[in-house]
């Protein structure tokens, strides 16, 4: 990784904060405070690691060609800049906006708020039990809310809704069988990620985001948890894993087995998100969120800067190779 990258890194750090990651990192490994100093230096400088990229894979206890294998902060945004114009990624971070664009791929009925009349509401609502409210640039899962439709007069749900920060309202989702069984609390996305190169979508990457706790959202940040699907299978092969990095072969609110799960239509999910990677070619480094009902499946959003982490926590690597290898020719 260019040094000059890692100096800019360095000058937009919060200091307190990397000098407690120091503290606690040195405390878990057992090494020096300036010992870990000055290998996570190293890192940023060859790897593209950050502090937290040192400490959640545990680079302190791999060698020199186990960290090459990671996908760190650095790699990661190699391939949006590489991939992802900036001046598309608005279509991705506004919910509304990315709704019209794949409109051909959402397959439920939404709308927006905004300007939204009661008329238009009721028409909206008329036959459904309820309805998914989503703030238009919330993220990891925050203000999105499950409404009834039962418990208020339908004035009165138009009214709140109208009144919140601008946002869309979709239809439920009706799950597919065997997530529901899992955790029927939440609608349990899969992310794939693919890469867009030469006109050709290649899914790189893929896991399984479940809810957890009673929560009607699948958000490690939510308290949810997730666990790795193999992209050419589509099968669980270790345990899933929440954001403290404990890790889970059964769930941990209904025991149900997630270790050996397999999930349904996966060669369906795939052809799905390879042709919605052909609408934005201009993005084309893209982390799919798709939801499954029984017998179709439905883009819930895009995001146009994947996260790296989730999947090379130390659950899913217990041979000590990250996820580099997938990407390196894209690179």
């Amino acid at each position: 990784m260019p040094l000059a990258y890692a100096f800019k890194r360095f000058l937009r750090m919060d200091l307190s904060r990397v000098r407690r990651d120091i503290v606690r990192v040195a405390e878990k490994s057992g090494k020096s405070s300036a010992g870990v100093f000055f290998d996570m230096l190293w890192c940023g400088i060859r790897y593209g690691a950050g502090p937290l990229d040192y400490d959640l894979f545990e680079f302190y206890n791999l060698t020199s060609a186990q960290r090459a294998t990671y996908v760190t902060r650095g790699v990661n945004n190699a391939l949006v800049k590489k991939y992802n114009d900036k001046s598309q990624w608005h279509i991705f971070d506004n919910k509304n906006e990315f709704n019209r664009t794949f409109s051909e791929f959402i397959h439920r009925d939404w709308a927006e708020t905004e300007g939204l009349t009661f008329d238009e509401f009721k028409r909206f609502a008329n036959g459904k039990d309820g309805f998914i409210y989503k703030p238009i640039d919330g993220t990891c899962g925050r203000g999105i809310e499950k409404i009834s439709l039962k418990d208020a007069p339908l004035r009165q749900i138009y009214d709140d809704i109208t009144q919140r920060p601008c946002g869309i309202i979709e239809q439920l989702i009706v799950q597919h069988s065997e997530l529901s069984r899992v955790y029927p609390e939440a609608i349990n996305t899969v992310r794939v990620v693919t890469v867009l190169s030469g006109g050709v979508a290649t899914p790189v990457f893929a896991f399984w985001r479940i809810g957890n706790g009673g929560r009607c959202v699948d958000n490690l940040n939510s308290g949810g948890v997730a666990a790795l699907l193999d992209v050419d299978t589509g099968k669980v092969t270790l345990p899933a894993a929440d954001k403290n990095g404990d890790t889970y072969e059964n769930h941990p609110y209904t025991g149900e087995p997630i270790v050996g799960f397999e999930m349904p239509m996966w060669d369906k999910i795939i052809e799905f998100v390879k042709s919605a990677a052909l609408v934005t070619p201009r993005v084309g480094y893209v982390g799919w969120d798709v939801a499954l009902s029984q017998d179709s499946v439905q883009l819930v959003e895009g995001n146009c800067f994947p996260g790296h982490d989730i999947l090379q926590l130390p659950a899913y690597t217990p041979d000590k190779t990250g996820l580099k290898p997938r990407v390196a020719r894209f690179l």
